[in-house]
């Protein structure tokens, strides 16, 4: 596993950041952030759910953590899925 720390997000710096968030019970979790470039080098901004978000980060103390390998994972399929799209356009 490859882990990167990740940081709260702060409006214009596009790096995998984490939002506080409430579900729909108002119980507190932190959403996934990540920020890419489709293959046609448009920007791509992912909010993930709550459990997609769970999967993904971890806490260290005060400290916060995402699995590179799993966030890569991830925009390689959301990379997929907008190139099917636009296949059948």
């Amino acid at each position: 596993m490859a882990k990167e720390q990740i940081n709260q997000y702060i409006k214009e710096i596009k790096e995998t950041s984490y939002l506080e968030d409430m579900d729909e019970n108002n119980n507190s979790f932190k959403r996934v952030c990540i920020f890419f470039d489709d293959d046609d080098g448009n920007p791509i901004e992912m909010h993930l759910n709550k459990n997609d978000s769970a999967a993904l980060i971890t806490q260290e103390g005060e400290n916060f953590f995402v699995d590179t390998d799993k966030v890569d994972v991830r925009i390689e399929a959301e990379k997929e899925f907008i190139n099917n799209i636009k296949s059948t356009q």
